[in-house]
């Protein structure tokens, strides 16, 4: 399976985000496809995830998968970079991203263009390596447990990347 990446350098929740730095919808066309976004939360935090509650997220490294169809991918994953401020709390994600970048980095951005959903399989193969996973985070329509993946270490999340 063929698949880009992009390094936190180049993502930014700042004014310039995303799309401005990087890319603009002529270089990034209307694809479909996979994505895993890789996160280093600093400090633990306590969030409320919409109808999941009060969950408290431990200091260390998270994979989430998703995925976009309908040559939607571009627009979700700007979504995902956007400052909390310039958007509206949708997605379980969302509540996740809201942490100040002084707190949550997104460390890298993996692309699996294709017209197919992958996000499952993708998250079946990440349950097998994570330390821990939040469970039904991201996954309220599948029957995954979750797509949401805690590495403690980081050795561990560099194997599987």
């Amino acid at each position: 399976m063929k698949y880009f990446y992009i390094e936190s350098e180049k993502l930014s929740q700042s004014e310039n985000y995303f799309s401005y730095k990087i890319m603009s919808s002529k270089e990034f066309p209307k694809i479909s496809g996979t994505y895993l976004l890789l996160m280093n939360l600093s400090y633990p935090k306590k969030i409320k995830v919409g109808a999941l509650g009060e969950l408290i997220f431990k200091p260390g490294r998270y994979i989430y998968v998703g995925s976009a169809l309908k040559g939607r991918l571009y627009h979700r994953l700007l979504r995902h970079v956007k400052p909390a401020a310039q958007k509206k709390v949708h997605w379980h994600i969302d509540y996740f991203l809201q942490c100040s970048p002084s707190v949550l980095i997104i460390e890298k951005l993996f692309i699996f263009p294709s017209t197919d959903r992958y996000e499952c399989d993708f998250a079946q193969i990440l349950q097998n390596y994570a330390d821990c996973s939040i469970p039904k985070f991201g996954s309220s329509d599948c029957s995954c447990n979750s797509h949401l993946f805690y590495f403690n270490s980081k050795n561990e999340f560099s194997l599987i990347l």
